[in-house]
């Protein structure tokens, strides 16, 4: 049995990304994460308006770190852009990978993903 993803997967998985994974001692703060989140689903909606069809959310969504549970409210083949966007977006306050330009990676390869999947 497959388990439907969460807006908390969304996090972890980005955390992953990011490899921030020491609870101890995160990076990015939880409250970064979830904005960056915010602003995923805002850009997935300007550029892919057709991944809302059908879902409970016809208004800007806000989450925050108790919505960790929340569904993921949009199609599952959208799930791996908005990781990806997160850690993009993450990556883009944080000047150590400024240089090697990773922020810009994650975000295009985010952007491909979600321009291909139909």
């Amino acid at each position: 049995m497959r388990v439907a993803k969460t807006v908390g997967d969304v996090i972890t998985e980005a955390r992953s990304v990011l490899q921030d994974v020491d609870s101890a001692s995160y990076r990015y703060s939880d409250a970064d994460l979830y904005a960056s989140l915010n602003t995923v689903f805002l850009t997935i909606k300007s550029v892919r308006p057709d991944a809302f069809i059908g879902t409970l959310r016809t208004f800007d969504p806000i989450y925050t770190f108790s919505d960790s549970s929340t569904p993921f409210p949009i199609d599952g083949q959208f799930f791996f852009s908005a990781v990806l966007f997160v850690a993009g977006f993450a990556e883009l306050r944080d000047d150590e990978f400024a240089v090697d330009n990773r922020a810009s990676t994650l975000l295009s390869q985010a952007q491909n993903r979600l321009t291909r999947v139909r």
